[in-house]
C-alpha cells in the first residue's frame, strides 16, 4: 500500500488507504501468536462495512458473523494466546464500483490444525466449541423443564426434547471424561471467555444463515467427535472375534492382551464407559453400531488366490490411531461444511 507515516499503521487507516487506491488491493495481516491478527482482521472488516455500507443488511451480518462462527470452531486457547486461530484465512470483499458499497464477500479458511482435536501440548485446550457445548449440555441436563432454563438458544418447545436427549447422551457416555477435552486443570475452562459462550456460538451460526435444526445437527457431530475419545480399543472388537480366544491366526499377542484387559487404550488408560460411548457415537452419526465397531476394530484381508476374505482384529495401537483419525476427519469435514455455509451466506 505504499509508505506509511509510522511503523505501526492503524487497521482503519490501512483499509482507508486500500479503498482510496481504487481497483484491487490486498492487505496482509501477519505476526507471531498472540500479536492480534484475528482482532485486527475483525476490526478492519467491521470498519469496511461501517464506512462503505452494504447492499443489504444480510451481507453485513454474514461478514461479521462468519468471523465469529469460524472462531468458535477454529480457535483455541494456547500457551501464548487464549483465542488463537488454528487455521489460515483469506477474506475477499467485493465493492460496487459505482457506489462503493459492499456487494459480496467470501471467506476462504485453510489448513485447520486437525491434530488439536485429539492431541494437544500440555496446558493447551481444544477448540472453543467443545467447551461451549459441554457447558450448554450441563445446563440442559440440570434443568427439569423448559421453563427453568431461562431465555436461551434452545428455549424452544419443538427443539427442547432434542437438546435434552443430547444432554442425556453426553452424561451417559461420559463427556466430561473424554481425553480429547480434559486439560490439566479441569475439563471446562473457567472464566468469562466470550468465545466459550454457547449463546455467542449459536448466534454467529444463525447470522450466517443456519437454521436451528442445522445448529442442533452440527452439535450432534461435535458431540460424536468428543465421545469417540471414550471408545476403548477393546470396545471396538466385535464379539464374534473377541470370542476366538488365543487363536494366533486371528489374534496377535497385542490384541489378545487388549481383549483380556477389556478396556485399556494404547496409553494404558481404563475406560469403563467405552461400550456405551461407541453406541452413543453410532447413534449420533446415524450409523449402525455394529458397522462402526467393525470398521474401527477389524481389518479385512483378501486372499491373493481368491476365497473368503479374512477378518482380523486390529492391533490395539492401530485401532486407537484409526479412532483418532476418524475423530479428526469428522471435525475437519464439519469445519469445511461450515465454511461452505459461511461462503453461501456472504
Amino acid at each position: 500500500l505504499g509508505p506509511t507515516p509510522c511503523s505501526a499503521p492503524h487497521p482503519y487507516a490501512v483499509v482507508r488507504r486500500a479503498i482510496n487506491r481504487g481497483g484491487a488491493a490486498a492487505v496482509l495481516v501477519t505476526g507471531e501468536s498472540g500479536a492480534g491478527k484475528t482482532e485486527a482482521v475483525k476490526a478492519m472488516l467491521a470498519f469496511l462495512v461501517a464506512q462503505q455500507g452494504a447492499r443489504n443488511g444480510r451481507i453485513c451480518d454474514a461478514l461479521v458473523g462468519s468471523t465469529q462462527a469460524l472462531e468458535a470452531f477454529g480457535n483455541a486457547r494456547t500457551l501464548q494466546n487464549k483465542n488463537s486461530s488454528r487455521f489460515g484465512k483469506l477474506a475477499e470483499v467485493a465493492l460496487d464500483p459505482e457506489t462503493g458499497e459492499v456487494e459480496g464477500a467470501f471467506v476462504h479458511p485453510y489448513m485447520l490444525e486437525a491434530s488439536r482435536v485429539t492431541h494437544r501440548a500440555r496446558g493447551e485446550r481444544n477448540y472453543h466449541v467443545f467447551y461451549a457445548l459441554g457447558r450448554a449440555l450441563e445446563r440442559v441436563a440440570a434443568a427439569p423443564d423448559l421453563g427453568t432454563i431461562g431465555h436461551s438458544f434452545w428455549a424452544k418447545p419443538d427443539l427442547w426434547p432434542a437438546w435434552k436427549s443430547l444432554a442425556d447422551c453426553a452424561n451417559l457416555a461420559g463427556l466430561s471424561r473424554s481425553p480429547y477435552l480434559k486439560p490439566d486443570d479441569g475439563w471446562i475452562p473457567q472464566g468469562g471467555d466470550a468465545s466459550n459462550c454457547m449463546e455467542d456460538v449459536v448466534g454467529s451460526m444463525r447470522a450466517v444463515g443456519l437454521l436451528d435444526e442445522e445448529v442442533l445437527a452440527t452439535m450432534q457431530v461435535v458431540l460424536a467427535v468428543v465421545l469417540l475419545g471414550n471408545v476403548s480399543v477393546a470396545a471396538m472388537v466385535p464379539d464374534e472375534l473377541a470370542n476366538l480366544g488365543n487363536k494366533q491366526e486371528f489374534l496377535s499377542p497385542e490384541a489378545t492382551s487388549s481383549l483380556a484387559s477389556h478396556a485399556v487404550d494404547e496409553n494404558g488408560t481404563t475406560n469403563t464407559c467405552a461400550p456405551t460411548a461407541l453406541a452413543m457415537v453410532a447413534d449420533l452419526l446415524a450409523v449402525p453400531a455394529s458397522d462402526l465397531r467393525a470398521f474401527l476394530g477389524t481389518r479385512t484381508t483378501a486372499p491373493e488366490r481368491g476365497g473368503e476374505p479374512i477378518v482380523q482384529p486390529r492391533a490395539p495401537r492401530d485401532a486407537a490411531m484409526l479412532r483418532d483419525s476418524v475423530a479428526r476427519e469428522l471435525y475437519t469435514t464439519l469445519f469445511s461444511w461450515l465454511v461452505r455455509r459461511v461462503a453461501a451466506a456472504a
